[in-house]
């Protein structure tokens, strides 16, 4: 039971960082650059507000990106790449708490069954 809470909880950063590690050493891409003038001198009320300027509304990656831009600034492109991977962790977490909710615990027939080995 222990080693399926620890898979549970290494699994998803294993795999997150196996397939988008790589990311975090890449630059900004054009598409971030509409997405950047967007926040750029906007109130994070704005941002749950308007969203008549950009095609792709994500109020809460925004706001994180904003709150990002006030504290580390914006020429930095692998903590924001981080916050994807990071969203990627949380996200394998709670389809496995979805799936644990989901799946019914096992009979106590089933179970005698696989201990006789049947």
């Amino acid at each position: 039971m222990r080693l399926l809470r620890l898979l549970f909880w290494l699994t998803p950063p294993a795999i997150a960082f196996g397939l988008y590690g790589s990311t975090l050493s890449l630059p900004f891409f054009w598409d971030d650059v509409p997405h950047f003038q967007y926040l750029h001198n906007r109130s994070i009320p704005s941002i749950w507000s308007d969203a008549s300027i950009t095609p792709y509304y994500r109020p809460l990656t925004f706001t994180i990106w904003r709150v990002m831009q006030f504290v580390i600034g914006s020429t930095n492109p692998a903590p924001y790449h981080f916050v994807n991977v990071l969203a990627l962790i949380v996200n394998g977490w709670l389809v496995g708490l979805l799936a644990k909710v989901l799946t019914p615990p096992p009979s106590p027939i089933g179970v005698a069954r696989q201990e006789r080995g049947e």
